[in-house]
């Protein structure tokens, strides 16, 4: 019996989803839009919280840049629940 697979090869190599595999993102993604959370940052929570690794401001700056911040940047590219105003950069 063949082993379902997360993504297949399309011709010219660019690989595609399975269809478990999108149904599977999609639950994802509606779980972050009901949490009020882009996508990505939720993804990152998650994989912190594998880790157990706390949900903090200085945490998450940590994970998102691995220490490199980029020169320009806005408090909005922080989660909501971690920006600080006040406190500006890291």
């Amino acid at each position: 019996m063949a082993e379902a697979r997360s993504q297949q090869t399309r011709p010219g190599g660019r690989l595609s989803m399975s269809p478990e595999a999108l149904e599977r993102q999609r639950g994802e993604m509606e779980q972050a839009r009901a949490e009020g959370m882009d996508y990505m940052d939720w993804l990152l929570k998650q994989r912190m919280a594998a880790r157990g690794v706390a949900w903090t401001r200085e945490n998450y700056i940590d994970e998102k840049w691995r220490g490199e911040l980029p020169d320009e940047w806005d408090e909005d590219e922080i989660p909501a629940d971690l920006q600080d105003w006040e406190k500006g950069g890291p």
